[in-house]
């Protein structure tokens, strides 16, 4: 028996997707999402439901369906005793169980255009944080120190702003954001591609679990082991539960966090944030070229919003048939003036950390005085910079230089 905590829909989906350990019908392979989303489209066409094929008409039913694999259809529903003692091995370990029959499973991935959605999800912690949206962070597993300081700023605002913060638990920048962002006492919801139940006893995440700051969850089985294909398949979750997702590095062409940004740009129509300053990998300078918006102060401006709200900032973000860029709904077509100034201006800030005047600036940074100043000016009355007094001169200073 399965536990009454699962509904029939929940328990009948489990038994055709899920795992439950080497002893389990070893033989039978589990449904795809798109072969489990075939019987539900055609239970459906036939009136029936899901919680009918646990039942002597259904089963005949389904005898006659003509659908694919139903020999091992009928196998993978009759594994009810292996489903309960793995249910009772995970609830014992506070894990649960949603499938897309549950109210608390994303609406987000339920209604992803040209998705199909995991039937089931695994997790542990407060399920709520699943629906809430918030800022993504990925990167690359190996990275130099400033994109690790980098990594951890970006965590620390986030929680500094109320946001979540939506990571994949990998080892480098989705480590160092999650980390900063739990012990500045934000929230988290971190999607995981290995095993839920090692990283449900980590160290690291014991207090946001215990105060119910962190959610962990992944569409593969709870004790799966580290795979290349996993990692890769869980990318798209990180951008489709964000509200928008900050690239902090990656290689040019090739790794996760690049398939990741450009099936994001491009399939998944998902806000893309790149980190642009002076030490950026090329794969950043690329990535910008591909759709990615320039990463700004401008930023931190705003409320996590969904992607239909978000600002234009950068005219590779899109382009219509005539080569022109259309801007957001609500906002103003932006120019070549504004979009330089959204890129430079992450590099004034890094560099204004202490006071300088303008002609000590335009020769560090081999730029005309006159553009600028004109920059200077604007970062000034945008509330990114402060104006000081550099001895007898007017100088500028960053009103707040953690930001980068």
């Amino acid at each position: 028996m399965a536990p009454p905590s699962l509904c029939e829909d929940t328990q009948v989906t489990l038994l055709l997707c899920g795992r439950f350990g080497p002893s389990a019908a070893p033989s039978v392979k589990p449904l795809t999402p798109t072969e489990y989303h075939q019987v539900e489209t055609r239970l459906g066409h036939d009136k029936k439901t899901l919680k009918d094929l646990l039942t002597p008409s259904g089963q005949k039913w389904l005898q006659g369906s003509g659908l694919p694999r139903l020999p091992e259809i009928l196998l993978l529903l009759h594994r009810g005793a292996a489903m309960a003692l793995a249910l009772e091995k995970w609830e014992s370990q506070n894990l649960w169980t949603l499938s897309v029959h549950d109210a608390e499973y994303p609406t987000r991935l339920r209604q992803a255009p040209g998705l199909s959605a995991p039937p089931i999800l695994y997790g542990a912690g407060n399920r709520a944080l699943l629906s809430q949206g918030g800022v993504g962070a990925v990167g690359s597993r190996d990275l130099d120190e400033p994109s690790a300081h980098y990594a951890r700023a970006l965590g620390k605002n986030v929680a500094k702003k109320g946001w979540t913060l939506v990571s994949g638990g990998a080892k480098g920048v989705d480590t160092l954001a999650m980390e900063a962002a739990l012990l500045a006492g934000g929230a988290g919801l971190c999607i995981l591609a290995d095993s839920l139940i090692k990283a449900s006893v980590k160290s690291s995440y014991r207090t946001g679990l215990l105060e119910e700051r962190l959610v962990l969850v992944t569409p593969y089985y709870p004790e799966a082991t580290f795979s290349v294909g996993n990692a890769m398949g869980r990318n798209k979750f990180i951008y489709l539960l964000a509200d928008r997702t900050v690239v902090v590095c990656s290689r040019a062409g090739s790794g996760g966090t690049w398939e990741g940004a450009i099936e994001a740009l491009e399939r998944l129509k998902r806000p893309v944030y790149v980190r642009m300053d002076e030490r950026v990998t090329e794969g950043n300078r690329l990535l910008i070229e591909r759709g990615g918006l320039p990463m700004s102060p401008a930023f931190w401006k705003e409320t996590a919003r969904p992607v239909e709200d978000e600002p234009t900032v950068t005219p590779q973000a899109a382009s219509s048939s005539n080569g022109t860029t259309p801007s957001a709904p609500g906002h103003p077509e932006p120019n070549s003036s504004s979009i330089i100034y959204e890129v430079v201006l992450p590099i004034l800030i890094k560099q204004l950390k202490e006071a300088d005047t303008p002609n000590a600036l335009s020769a560090q940074l081999d730029i005309q005085p006159s553009q600028l100043k004109l920059w200077l000016d604007r970062a000034v009355q945008d509330g990114h910079l402060q104006i000081k007094k550099v001895g007898r001169s007017k100088g500028y200073i960053a009103a707040n230089p953690t930001l980068f």
